[in-house]
């Protein structure tokens, strides 16, 4: 059996006809194969093409994207053996064959640009506009790598228009204007992006083409929105929206359903954007691409924050958070740091200095994080200073000076103001904790620290301290042993399990440094997770002499 029809036999078979093909469509593949067949006998590559075209196209008629690939592949491998006779055809299997390879970048890419210098080689203006047009949207987004080429992909489509406009192809004209448009949009080129966008609206309106049109609209309001020219825009969207309703296009309602929505926040609109992005929210959810969701949703905190509605904003900010990929590092980051700000205006300081921690761990180690390190460092100190944890936040502010040093090292940073405003704040705080040192009330100690007293202490400590936590009642002070704390726990219970998290841990090992004026190094400290463990470690530093 020859080889072709080995290939195709599985299709031809009704017995075992996969895709549901009608008895005359089947007819028609088996006549074809039969004439493929011939053709494949005589070597005739321009016969060959035709068989194979055809078949591509019955294939996809039914679905079967893969096949109609393997036919186009069948053709260009007999077309490249034929020489110069056939580059005419080659160029069109070429130019096929990258229209269904879509958005497989690497693979489709180089079909495109072979098809183009064959087209160019003929003298084929219409075979080199359209290259150009594929080259540019597939440069444009290069979706199966998440990279966007603008700068790459503007000289496609401005050849691409310049061609279309000597072939009087005005719908042509008007996509590539609009993708054209786009290009400039993403490089900040606005004045040449309304221009060209102005134009393919005018086009689309003549040519009476809705689907050009509401591209062409969506592309010109972002324009005027990147501009700043909101009212324009709003009222732009609006006229892309009403013609894509009608064409029930979800997947591009919902990205101008987004942008609409930005519109209106930049205008105070705040309602009617709440009303935008939960449309948009709605048909990401429903379509199952989720992709944009992230976006959508945080832009939904953004608009209940401006409209002081903070718990609502606080909602959605967690929503994000849990939408975010890791991978986003930077968007994550923002998302946490978003939510430690409402959650400071909320008063929820504890939850605040949470999302920052959380926020810190995003950013890991790496340096180039250093600047933004920094910052987040300040702001989680601020947050224990809010929760009365000045001792914590002065050495969280050390830290945000080795970063912020880090910063400047690495050129992340040029200017040394925030550095002297740190140490500034590090002073400041400094002397408020000597000063609350010095106002607490007089205790009495005894002459000799036994170790039940040590104990004792501790235990009160801790207590007080699991307690405040387990409230979150705010600030915390260290005058425990004026209180008579019932210790409930045993000393061999850790503080995890006793509901204390990282914060709550740092800062009894800080308490316990106080009291006792005692210093447990990092390396100590980072071990001791029971409350048996603080009391070994305390009366051990109690004991070794003092250096002379």
């Amino acid at each position: 059996m020859h080889k072709i029809w080995k290939i195709f036999c599985r299709f031809a078979d009704i017995n075992q006809n996969q895709n549901q093909m009608e008895q005359k469509v089947i007819s028609e593949i088996n006549e074809t194969i039969k004439k493929l067949n011939k053709a494949e006998i005589k070597n005739d590559a321009l016969q060959i093409f035709g068989c194979c075209d055809k078949l591509a196209g019955i294939y996809l008629e039914s679905g079967d994207v893969d096949m109609a690939i393997s036919l186009y592949q069948k053709a260009i491998d007999v077309l490249q053996q034929a020489g110069a006779a056939r580059r005419g055809e080659l160029a069109t299997a070429l130019y096929r064959q990258g229209c269904l390879l879509g958005n497989k970048y690497y693979r489709a890419l180089p079909c495109f640009k072979q098809a183009l210098d064959l087209f160019t080689q003929t003298n084929d203006e219409e075979g080199c506009a359209l290259c150009n047009y594929r080259l540019g949207r597939i440069t444009l987004n290069k979706s199966c790598i998440g990279e966007d080429f603008a700068q790459e992909a503007l000289p496609y489509f401005s050849s691409a228009v310049e061609m279309f406009t000597n072939q009087k192809d005005a719908d042509s004209v008007a996509l590539s204007l609009t993708y054209k448009g786009l290009c400039e949009i993403n490089l900040g080129q606005l004045k040449e992006a309304e221009e060209d966008l102005e134009n393919a609206v005018a086009l689309a309106q003549q040519i009476n083409e809705p689907e050009i049109l509401d591209d062409a609209l969506y592309n010109l309001a972002r324009a005027y929105y990147k501009g700043e020219k909101f009212f324009k825009g709003q009222k732009l969207l609006e006229q892309a929206i009403e013609i894509n309703r009608k064409s029930k296009d979800f997947e591009d309602l919902s990205y101008m359903l987004q942008t609409y929505g930005e519109i209106l926040v930049s205008l105070e609109k705040y309602e009617q954007a709440i009303e935008a992005f939960k449309e948009s929210e709605h048909i990401k959810r429903c379509s199952g691409d989720l992709r944009d969701l992230p976006d959508t949703i945080l832009w939904l905190g953004k608009t209940y924050f401006y409209m002081e509605k903070l718990p609502e904003a606080l909602l959605y900010f967690q929503e994000e958070i849990s939408l975010r990929n890791e991978a986003e590092t930077e968007s994550l980051a923002t998302a946490y740091g978003n939510a430690a700000f409402v959650c400071t205006k909320l008063g929820y300081t504890r939850d605040a200095i949470t999302q920052y921690f959380n926020k810190l761990k995003i950013y890991g180690d790496d340096d180039c994080y250093a600047a933004e390190r920094t910052e987040t460092l300040c702001d989680l100190a601020e947050a224990h200073v809010s929760n009365g944890d000045n001792d914590i936040a002065v050495k969280i502010y050390q830290r945000a000076v080795d970063e912020y040093k880090l910063a400047l090292k690495s050129k992340q940073a040029e200017d040394a103001d925030p550095l002297e405003k740190i140490n500034e704040r590090i002073s400041e705080l400094s002397e408020k904790i000597t000063q609350m040192d010095e106002d607490l009330p007089k205790i009495d100690v005894p002459q000799i620290l036994t170790d039940d007293y040590i104990a004792q202490t501790l235990r009160a400590m801790v207590a007080d301290v699991i307690a405040k936590s387990n409230e979150g009642d705010g600030r915390k002070s260290i005058g425990f042993r004026q209180k008579n704390n019932a210790v409930n726990f045993g000393d061999d219970d850790t503080f995890e399990s006793l509901g204390a998290d990282d914060i709550d841990t740092a800062e009894i090992c800080i308490n316990a440094e106080r009291l006792f004026d005692v210093e447990i190094p990092d390396d100590i400290s980072d071990d001791i997770t029971t409350t048996g463990e603080l009391i070994a470690a305390v009366k051990e530093l109690m004991e070794e002499p003092e250096e002379i």
